[in-house]
């Protein structure tokens, strides 16, 4: 929006339009944190920024639940920041309020999330790169549980002691950010080695932010909830061995034991052993090229078919059981 037709315009024209527009962004952004003190992060020390960076993302959170398209706006409106501030770079203006410019950013990054739940948005300009406090983010990363002052060593398993750091945090719509965004990774995760049990969850933890995005419940109480999920996923990784199955077995059993009536007219055992087979049946067609997808299908559903029918699965209830067990079979092999 700044640059004229092929590049010809007059540069100096093109930055003083961007400074133009850097202000004029730079003045929402200060609207919107109307009420949060941030002056801590321009004239504080890296510490004291951190604590800073953390009350900033605590305060749009909770602010989003009362003004909706808040973090929508704030969106916005630093993407318009940062493009200008690339465009001016150097000058004056953006010299001056650099530092506050790197704390709408760095709240801007705790926001959005990359496809690793772990890291947050890096900024790819160089001239951004510039701008990003050292302090804070060495690489141009700003990452969420640094920013919080939490560990990074056991987050994948979402450990116990990661739990309850996480609930002994002050800045209880930055902690629940922090685990919604775990738990959606871990769901998603492990929807390729049990499809079933990964709808399960994903739907609970849904339902979790539903009630809690319609203030049905407060922060404390969708907290406890995501916690309890927290604590049933890590129970998961250890409920195969109880079953006395493998983890892929284990997740066909679930895929033939969503229907209750061939649970009780099988019974348990007679299904974990269908479950088995139907493992070693996917194992041993391993070769499958899933590229010609129908094919692929078509061969592991007749081979699926024969050992349902070979152990007796209820007839009425296999189409099901067997469009459950090739959706979980691609998940497997993906």
């Amino acid at each position: 929006t700044y640059t004229r037709s092929g590049g010809k315009g007059n540069p100096a024209e093109t930055v003083q339009e961007a400074i133009k527009v850097l202000l004029e962004k730079l003045d929402i952004c200060r609207s919107i944190f109307h009420g949060c003190d941030y002056q801590d992060y321009l004239t504080g020390d890296g510490s004291e920024k951190v604590a800073t960076l953390r009350k900033g993302t605590e305060f749009i959170l909770s602010q989003e639940l009362t003004e909706e398209g808040l973090k929508r706006r704030f969106r916005n409106a630093t993407s318009g920041l940062k493009k200008a501030a690339t465009l001016a770079a150097g000058d004056d203006v953006v010299e001056r309020c650099r530092t506050e410019i790197v704390f709408f950013l760095s709240v801007r990054a705790t926001l959005d999330k990359s496809s690793d739940a772990e890291t947050l948005v890096e900024e790819q300009e160089y001239a951004i790169r510039q701008l990003i406090d050292q302090s804070i983010a060495p690489e141009g990363v700003v990452d969420l549980y640094a920013v919080a002052g939490l560990p990074k060593s056991e987050i994948s398993l979402l450990s116990d002691e990661f739990i309850h750091q996480i609930e002994a945090m002050p800045e209880k719509n930055l902690a629940l950010e922090m685990l919604r965004r775990l738990l959606q990774d871990k769901v998603r995760k492990e929807g390729k080695g049990n499809l079933i049990q990964s709808k399960a969850f994903s739907e609970k933890l849904e339902e979790a932010l539903r009630k809690y995005h319609n203030r049905s419940v407060d922060t404390v109480e969708v907290m406890q909830e995501l916690i309890e999920l927290a604590k049933a996923l890590q129970a998961l990784d250890q409920r195969h061995a109880e079953l006395g199955l493998s983890k892929d077995e284990a997740a066909f059993y679930d895929a033939l034991a969503t229907n209750d009536s061939a649970v009780q007219a099988m019974g348990d055992e007679a299904l974990k052993m269908i479950a088995k087979e139907v493992a070693d049946t996917v194992r041993q067609n391993t070769r499958i090229d899933w590229s010609i997808r129908e094919q692929a299908r078509a061969h592991l559903r007749r081979m699926v078919k024969r050992v349902l029918r070979k152990h007796g699965y209820p007839p009425d209830m296999q189409e099901g059981a067997v469009n459950l067990v090739i959706e979980q079979a691609e998940g497997l092999v993906a």
